[in-house]
């Protein structure tokens, strides 16, 4: 298993894009990547498939797509050490909760550990059924969001009014 932690600033790369010159966006992601590179170089790599967990240390957390975005470059680091793209199925990439640092303290924890094909199939199934329990909860706070008194076309045609009528 590989465990180190590198201290480099993960930032939103969602929002910093529209308020940044690209060559900006690409040097930071450039010292990301060789920072990474440098570390991991002094490690032995780990066999296929394997399973690498996340974690950004930094004062202030980020909202759930920013904080898997903010990782792009770290993970495309990993993957170019490996020898193999980031989108191989061989690799489970598992994001742990942020750990809050003192301020102007940032960080990135990178842990690599080799599993059994069996382990990965687990890990990928717990995965589908945690994204289809979230996919549902969304469906019950959709159509929560239609019975508070909201009127939709469908309601008033179901009234007897016209569909585009409002009262």
């Amino acid at each position: 298993m590989i465990s180190v932690t590198i201290p480099i600033k993960l930032v939103s790369e969602a929002n910093k894009a529209s308020h940044e010159h690209w060559r900006a966006r690409h040097r930071r992601a450039k010292c990301q990547k060789a920072a990474v590179a440098f570390v991991l170089n002094c490690h032995r790599r780990p066999k296929m498939p394997c399973v690498v967990s996340l974690t950004r240390v930094a004062p202030r957390g980020l909202d759930g797509d920013n904080y898997v975005g903010c990782f792009k470059a770290v993970r495309d680091a990993i993957a170019t050490w490996n020898g193999v793209d980031d989108k191989d199925l061989g690799y489970f990439w598992n994001y742990l909760p942020a750990e809050r640092g003192k301020p102007s303290e940032y960080a990135v924890r990178i842990e690599i550990r080799s599993v059994s094909l069996l382990e990965l199939n687990e890990l990928r199934a717990q995965e589908r059924a945690l994204q289809r329990a979230l996919a549902g909860a969304g469906a019950l706070v959709e159509r929560g969001a239609g019975s508070r008194g909201a009127r939709t076309k469908t309601s008033v045609k179901a009234r007897g009014g016209r569909a585009g009528a409002e009262s």
